[in-house]
């Protein structure tokens, strides 16, 4: 007997000190701030170590996320939460134990809100019903001030949250990113925690004056600026691991812990009304799993009715698979004699395909691509002297010597186009080109320029001269070669609608050849540079296809070659190589 009460005596001994190690482990969500500060926070994680000791105290900073599944899987015994967090849990067991109060509010039962922020100049946003449709940038789903919150405000309105915008953007506690998102025009309407928008303009993210406010409400209960109602502030809570001795130990430490500087403290919570409604409107916490016992009473009640439509529904099944059987053998035939006839046709496809294609890209392409370019100056130079002409006699300024003198220049310029066109029709015809030495960096610089002049795309090139290489070369091909590449980088940054498009034109040396690459800042994908190559292939619905087949013809008809591959910029890099003649040492960037 004596045996039996010591070995009694000891396994209760060592139950007590088992407990007395097992630490207290209090998990507190990281998007604490602004509304609670550091010194606030770290001085309640000592309170709370005094008051649970001897236990050790295990203190976890998480997001929310994880929060969620410590108090679900019961690791936590107490968490620092927003109320709304407590009240989602509490049929878990969870039971605020007290509410922070803050300087920037009278009533620490009405301290928590949410904030509509929209770009000073959007106009046609007034009020709630105008966010209607838009896109709006806030923290998590389940984020209370950055999110839900808000969400009750537009229900009280009388629209659905979960349809009411057209795109949500979510950053987590990546607060800062709301703001730029609502300032670089990506997002509509961005929804902050109350004292948020204060705390940003603090640190210079904004100005007061580069956003407005949807629903602002000014009644004085608050310091912070907030478009929706007040809800009870941040609150510490306990789980049924720990017993009420402790938790009534706790209670009383956070209660008699000292007003930190800027006047932070703890008292208990007596109104969570508001709290009880935004969930009710929006159905969520306790008020969820409400909606889903009630879903679930209705089945059970009605699951003869489910059991019969299940019979139909089992009927129909069998003979749609019946039907479809059938429907299927005979569909099996008619695909077997159609793939036959339809192989025929491809063959024959393929090959008028085939033809047409080196028709266009050797005659239509080179022909007309060359007249319209080299065409384009000297008309446009007939057009402006015929006009000054004709203003010249309206204003009855037309001397003899003037006629004289634009006539000749008509001459001259109706002398260049027709030398143009026997040009581009020796070239078309196969006749070899006339050649010139041309000094590949100067020449560039000169076509870039003369481009960008007439070009009306705000895409402008950059050109980088790393050497000066001296080619020979026909100027008017040479010149057509850097054009269309420059064009078709400026007319696939248009049509990916890159927000920053750059195009680099560089010029140098390698292993005896001129070296000349095009490159740009947009996307293009492996699969797409190993077609480049093929006469047809283009990236425009309404292109031929026929702008790199003729920069590719003029290349290795200059002895030289052409190659496409990703660039470190993101997007196309095109490089072209032609002999030099001679070479000239630069390192200058225009």
């Amino acid at each position: 007997m004596k045996r039996i009460l010591l070995l009694t005596a000891f396994c209760c001994t060592a139950v007590f000190a088992s407990s007395e190690d097992k630490p207290v482990v209090v998990a507190i969500n990281s998007a604490v701030n602004p509304l609670l500060t550091k010194e606030f926070v770290f001085q309640t994680i000592d309170t709370l170590k005094k008051a649970v000791s001897p236990r050790p105290l295990e203190v976890k900073f998480l997001e929310l996320p994880q929060l969620e599944q410590d108090v679900k899987s019961r690791k936590a015994d107490l968490f620092l939460v927003t109320s709304n967090f407590i009240k989602k849990f509490q049929t878990e067991g969870a039971k605020d134990l007290t509410v922070a109060a803050s300087p920037f509010s009278k009533d620490p039962n009405r301290s928590e809100a949410s904030l509509f922020i929209v770009k000073a100049d959007r106009d046609d946003l007034k009020k709630i019903s105008d966010l209607k449709g838009a896109r709006v940038s806030a923290g998590r789903p389940t984020a209370f001030g950055m999110y839900i919150a808000g969400m009750g405000e537009i229900a009280r309105e009388g629209f659905n949250p979960n349809t009411f915008f057209s795109v949500s953007r979510f950053h987590g506690l990546d607060r800062d990113n709301i703001i730029r998102d609502v300032l670089n025009g990506d997002s509509d309407v961005g929804i902050l925690r109350i004292c948020y928008l204060e705390d940003a303009i603090n640190r210079k993210i904004l100005k007061d004056s580069d956003v407005k406010f949807i629903n602002l409400i000014e009644d004085g209960k608050h310091v912070c600026k907030r478009s929706t109602a007040l809800y009870p502030n941040w609150t510490l809570a306990s789980m049924p691991s720990l017993d009420a001795g402790l938790t009534s130990k706790i209670t009383v430490a956070l209660i008699n812990q000292p007003r930190t500087k800027l006047g932070n403290y703890w008292q208990v919570g007596s109104d969570f009304s508001e709290l009880d409604k935004l969930q009710e409107l929006l159905k969520i916490g306790t008020y969820e799993k409400v909606t889903k016992l009630s879903i679930r009473r209705f089945l059970l009640d009605n699951v003869h009715y489910f059991f019969f439509a299940f019979c139909i529904l089992g009927m129909l099944l069998s003979y749609s698979y019946f039907l479809s059987r059938a429907v299927g053998k005979r569909t099996r035939q008619l695909k077997e004699a159609l793939l036959r006839e339809k192989f025929l046709n491809q063959e024959t496809k393929t090959a008028q395909e085939r033809m047409m294609a080196l028709q266009r890209a050797g005659v239509v392409g080179q022909v007309s691509g060359l007249l319209a370019h080299e065409l384009n100056q000297p008309l446009g130079s007939l057009n402006l002297y015929a006009r000054s002409l004709i203003r010249a006699a309206d204003l009855q300024k037309l001397t003899n010597e003037k006629l004289i003198e634009v006539l000749d220049e008509i001459r001259k310029e109706a002398v260049k186009a027709s030398e143009i066109v026997q040009r581009v029709r020796s070239y078309a015809k196969g006749e070899k080109s006339e050649r010139a030495d041309i000094f590949l960096a100067e020449f560039s610089r000169q076509v870039l320029n003369d481009y960008s002049k007439h070009s009306s795309s705000t895409i402008k090139p950059k050109l980088e001269v790393f050497a000066e290489p001296l080619i020979s070369a026909n100027r008017l091909e040479i010149e057509l070669v850097l054009i269309n590449l420059v064009r078709n980088a400026q007319q696939s940054l248009k049509t990916l609608d890159v927000k920053h498009p750059f195009i680099e034109v560089s010029v140098g040396e390698e292993q005896g050849d001129a070296v000349l690459i095009v490159q740009d800042n947009g996307d293009i994908s492996e699969e797409k540079i190993k077609n480049l190559s093929e006469p047809m292939s283009s990236a425009k619905k309404e292109g031929l296809g026929l702008g790199l087949a003729i920069v590719k013809a003029i290349v290795e008809n200059h002895a030289g070659s052409i190659s496409f591959q990703k660039s470190e910029l993101g997007g196309l890099k095109v490089m072209v190589r032609i002999p030099i003649l001679k070479t000239e040492n630069k390192n200058e960037k225009k």
